[in-house]
């Protein structure tokens, strides 16, 4: 019995594609040239931590660790001086750097312990309203407890 579109082989189909063969040198290449792109990335991502990091290390290389002693001694006497000389401006940049360092080390371990946190974590590392973060999210009242 003959079919309504007559008898017809059905066309070839293949089933996976033809082996391409590509020399390891090419692989290899490819693989470390991902690295150095991914690693150019890094570096521009955290610009302002890669210079530091290196100049530490460039700075215990060539004077040892003693070097690296006194540069943090003088590290805390400028900040001492700074203290003495212009108070306000430095307790304002010291309690952003203590809420950096909470942010960076308490809060986010918490959150890697499963532990409910008190607090929002601003993942964007842009700062947070002070009064979000010290009284949770806004229910229609003001700073002291008025109702507006």
């Amino acid at each position: 019995m003959s079919r309504i579109n007559g008898d017809r082989g059905m066309p070839r189909i293949p089933s996976r594609a033809d082996k391409v063969r590509v020399p390891l040198w090419v692989l290899l290449l490819a693989v470390a040239g991902k690295g150095l792109v991914l690693g150019l990335r890094w570096c521009w991502r955290h610009r302002v931590a890669v210079p530091v990091a290196l100049g530490l290390v460039l700075f215990t290389r060539w004077f040892a660790p003693l070097g690296l002693l006194i540069m943090l001694v003088g590290l805390v006497l400028v900040a001492f001086a700074w203290w003495r000389v212009h108070a306000r401006s430095f307790g304002w940049l010291a309690r952003w750097v203590w809420g950096r360092v909470r942010l960076t080390f308490v809060y986010r371990w918490r959150l890697h312990r499963h532990d409910t946190l008190t607090r929002p974590i601003d993942p964007a590392g842009l700062d947070t309203p002070r009064s979000v973060i010290d009284h949770g999210p806004s229910d229609g009242r003001g700073d002291r407890g008025e109702v507006a």
